[in-house]
C-alpha cells in the first residue's frame, strides 16, 4: 500500500504543480488581456475623432479678423440644428457684448454633395418660408444665407457691414 500512497502523494504534487502553472499562465494571460483593451481602447478613441471645423476653420479666420481689427474675440456656438456660430469682436471681453459696440461674423457649416466643407453667413434679409413658432422658424432657417467669400477683404466688408452699436 504505501508504494500506491506513495505513487498517488506524486501525482497529486504533479497535479499542484500543474494546476499553480495553469494559474500562472491564466493570470499572464489576463494580464496581457487587459494591456490589449487598453490598446484597443485608445485606437477607438482616435477612430471615432473628427477634426472641429470650429477649431481648424473658424478661429483662424477669427484670429485673422481679430488682427486686422485689434479687437480680442469670443466664439459663441454652435448653436440648433444648423450649428450656428458666432464671433464677437470686443474691445472689452469683462463688458457683455450687448453693453458695448461690437463687431462679429456668425457662420454656419455646410457640406456640398461631394462632402466638401464650407461656411455660410448671413446676409441680412429674411423670408417667411417657416411659419412663426415651427423648428426652422426657430432654428433661424428664414435667413438668407450666402456662401462666405473665398477673398478676405469680402469677408471683412461683411464683418464690417454687421457692426452693431450701443
Amino acid at each position: 500500500m504505501k508504494a500506491l500512497y506513495e505513487h498517488y502523494d506524486k501525482l497529486m504534487r504533479e497535479a499542484e504543480e500543474s494546476t499553480q502553472k495553469g494559474f500562472e499562465t491564466i493570470a499572464k494571460k489576463r494580464q496581457s488581456i487587459r494591456r490589449l483593451e487598453k490598446q484597443i481602447e485608445k485606437i477607438e478613441q482616435t477612430i471615432y475623432r473628427y477634426p472641429s471645423w470650429v477649431k481648424e476653420v473658424l478661429t483662424p479666420l477669427a484670429e485673422r479678423i481679430s488682427e486686422r481689427l485689434g479687437l480680442p474675440y469670443e466664439i459663441y456656438g454652435p448653436f440648433g440644428l444648423s450649428y450656428e456660430t458666432s464671433v464677437y469682436f470686443q474691445a472689452d471681453k469683462e463688458t457683455a457684448i450687448t453693453d458695448q459696440p461690437v463687431k462679429h461674423l456668425t457662420v454656419l457649416p455646410e457640406y456640398a454633395d461631394d462632402h466638401s466643407f464650407y461656411l455660410l453667413y448671413y446676409t441680412g434679409e429674411s423670408t417667411n418660408e417657416y411659419m412663426e413658432g415651427s423648428i426652422g422658424y426657430l432654428n433661424g432657417f428664414n435667413n438668407v444665407r450666402a456662401t462666405l467669400p473665398d477673398d478676405f477683404e469680402a469677408i471683412m466688408n461683411i464683418v464690417n457691414k454687421e457692426t452693431t452699436e450701443k
